[in-house]
């Protein structure tokens, strides 16, 4: 009775939008002087490499940090390069991400403007020639995830529309409170991609990040998909919800088959369907897109489930998969921005 309880209650918080957000990685000290230092435990989130963020106090605070050498067999240090948002403490519990800022100057990009789409969300539209990119981040994150590739595209005079969901807070989303886990959120994507044919768009480039590389998936499945929308992008997509349940469960300290409980819960249980939670669809990602398609992803993400990945290849034989060895979840660009870059050219060429 009480694990059928426990998985209804983790069926409702994956609808349920908007719940604090807190870290699971306890900081050890912090050390200022000429430059501050923060010292993490290690482990396989704070062993990554690359320039990230560090989010603490559902996302009060933010901080840009560079690990640095290892400081010993338990630990490792992060130089802060830029704060956002409150101090952090001794007592803050953190998180690390590939976010890089909060807005378009943070990453040298002076020249836009914001834009209300058709549902009232807000959009940043930086302005560039008639080839178009749409920008769909993912969940409980916000459009200033997919910012750290704007320059690319500026540089490569892409018009750039990087929108928010409605189920982002206010004033940027419509702050919804529940989320149809990609039923129905696709039409978002259609919205933008209505937006840019309007205003000219001659090819439209699709570039999701784990939750919006499924929703522009059910876009190309379920919309009336424009014919300017010509490729797509995907960074650590999340490619179906009970493989990740499962992830997540054995990560919770259950075993992996709670997730199986909680998906039959979520479409099932009279308790959700009474609090307007229950859904009868939940789609995944593992169908052929019809479009030529770039795959970053990794496979000790630690976030999202990528053992289908090889369904996913062979209903898109054509895609590029390119893999990003000991990368975390949408932390791949940090990793090895070069390289990520160089990909993302060579695709649209």
């Amino acid at each position: 009775m009480f694990r059928n309880l426990l998985a209804v209650i983790a069926a409702s918080r994956m609808v349920r939008m908007h719940a604090p957000i807190t870290g699971d990685i306890q900081v050890i000290s912090i050390n200022q002087g000429e430059r501050t230092t923060i010292t993490l435990p290690l482990n396989p989130d704070t062993s990554c490499n690359g320039v990230q963020s560090m989010f603490f106090n559902n996302r009060k605070g933010h901080l840009v940090v560079k690990p640095l050498k290892r400081s010993g067999t338990r630990s490792r240090d992060f130089e802060v390069i830029k704060s956002f948002g409150e101090a952090i403490t001794e007592s803050d519990r953190v998180w690390l991400s590939g976010w890089l800022g909060e807005r378009p100057e943070d990453f040298g990009v002076q020249d836009y403007k914001e834009v209300t789409m058709e549902n009232g969300t807000l959009a940043w539209l930086i302005p560039g020639g008639n080839n178009w990119v749409i920008n769909v981040h993912g969940r409980k994150a916000n459009r200033a995830e997919t910012l750290r590739v704007a320059p690319l595209f500026k540089d490569m005079n892409y018009t750039q529309l990087i929108i928010s969901h409605e189920t982002d807070p206010k004033p940027a989303g419509l702050g919804t409170r529940t989320s149809n886990l990609g039923a129905t959120d696709w039409k978002q994507v259609q919205t933008a991609v209505e937006y840019a044919v309007a205003s000219g768009a001659k090819n439209i480039v699709l570039y999701g990040w784990s939750l919006g590389c499924l929703l522009i998936g059910q876009y190309l499945k379920n919309g009336d998909v424009a014919s300017q929308v010509t490729k797509v992008v995907l960074d650590s997509p999340l490619l179906d919800y009970q493989s990740t349940l499962r992830i997540q469960s054995v990560s919770a300290g259950f075993p992996s088959a709670f997730a199986d409980l909680v998906m039959h819960k979520l479409k099932t249980s009279w308790i959700l369907n009474v609090l307007g939670l229950q859904r009868k669809e939940v789609p995944d990602l593992i169908h052929n897109l019809n479009k030529p398609v770039l795959v970053f992803y990794s496979q000790l993400d630690g976030y999202v489930a990528m053992s289908r990945i090889g369904e996913f290849a062979a209903y898109n034989d054509s895609a590029v998969i390119d893999h990003f060895v000991g990368a975390r979840h949408c932390r791949l660009y940090n990793q090895d921005p070069e390289r990520y870059q160089a990909a993302i050219r060579s695709f649209l060429a």
